[in-house]
């Protein structure tokens, strides 16, 4: 496997953002500015050194997922696919796969052996694309990136997002994002005891509602239950259902309170995430984007790996420390 960066500094969109501190530590060294934020990077697996004809040598990852509900993102994009005919020499396949604590990846029969969760495709990449995954943890991803007779396998990011969209340090505390999924989880429970045993509450959550503002709130309500109850439906459907949602409160004209609320949440179903963002700034929220780009670098700390320690410390100085010094 090779790491490979194309450019260290860039400007182009289909590349991702530098981690906004490690890009003010590059800024204070005069290496960059904030404007040209961009680097193309990429792990591949080096297949060109092999024949067309070649199965493999693909790219195999483990990806251990604490407990709760998030987005797995695979990110590739194939920047240099416009030269000779290597746009058309790129598609490949995805399988991805479910491990116990001591898998490994060491051995292709051994994963070969392994329950298949899912299979996807990157093809036709040229503007960068995300392969998204519903996962539920605590569990192991496994997943093979098979090159599929291609010149190449390339990856430039594997993200790992919860599925709130309010999540801890951001919104609330991680004491109080706790306690908030504990009181999920004790909800989940009543209602599934009450949907078995009392059909007369059953039939009430599903009943007409007395208007349509009514009926789009409890149909944002029941999507976030359904994360529980059905999370392949979820998977499948949510984006769906809050790009539906989303264009009727569109349609409702400016909005205020409750209505507003939900509006944002449709949107962030809906994978809308610029109109989501401004519909928090809209009621009063400070978003994770904006925390993320006003964090800077003190010139000495180690940041690795305390990402979540370097927002705490960013939003609460008083009560957290910062980052641990070298």
């Amino acid at each position: 496997m090779r790491y490979y960066c194309t450019w260290l500094y860039g400007t182009d969109p289909r590349a991702l953002e530098l981690p906004p501190v490690f890009l003010d530590s590059r800024i204070q060294q005069k290496l960059t500015t904030r404007e040209v934020n961009r680097r193309q990077a990429e792990w591949n697996d080096a297949g060109y050194r092999y024949p067309m004809a070649w199965q493999g040598p693909d790219l195999y990852i483990r990806l251990q997922v604490p407990a709760g509900s998030f987005v797995m993102s695979v990110y590739a994009i194939n920047n240099d696919g416009e030269t000779r005919s290597i746009r058309s020499m790129r598609d490949v396949e995805m399988v991805v796969k479910s491990g116990s604590d001591d898998a490994t990846l060491e051995n292709l029969a051994d994963f070969n052996a392994l329950p298949t969760l899912t299979t996807s495709r990157i093809h036709d990449f040229w503007s960068g694309v995300y392969k998204r995954f519903f996962v539920r943890g605590p569990c192991n991803v496994l997943m093979q990136v098979r090159r599929n007779y291609s010149d190449i396998v390339k990856l430039s990011g594997l993200m790992l997002d919860p599925t709130d969209e309010c999540p801890a340090p951001y919104f609330q505390t991680e004491q109080q994002w706790q306690q908030l999924q504990a009181e999920r989880t004790q909800r989940d429970h009543f209602l599934r005891a009450d949907f078995v045993n009392k059909p007369a509450v059953r039939a009430a959550r599903f009943a007409p509602r007395s208007s349509e503002a009514d009926a789009a709130a409890a149909i944002l309500s029941r999507l976030d239950e359904m994360q529980a109850w059905n999370p392949q439906w979820w998977a499948m459907n949510h984006r769906r259902v809050g790009v539906l949602l989303a264009r009727w409160y569109q349609a409702q004209g400016t909005l205020a309170g409750p209505m507003l609320t939900c509006r944002t949440t449709a949107l962030y179903y809906a994978g809308m995430y610029s109109v989501w963002e401004a519909g928090q700034t809209a009621q009063g929220l400070r978003t994770a984007r904006d925390i993320e780009q006003s964090l800077r670098y003190d010139g000495h700390s180690d940041y690795s790996g305390r990402g979540l320690a370097t927002v705490e410390h960013y939003l609460n100085p008083e009560q957290t420390r910062p980052a641990t010094q070298p």
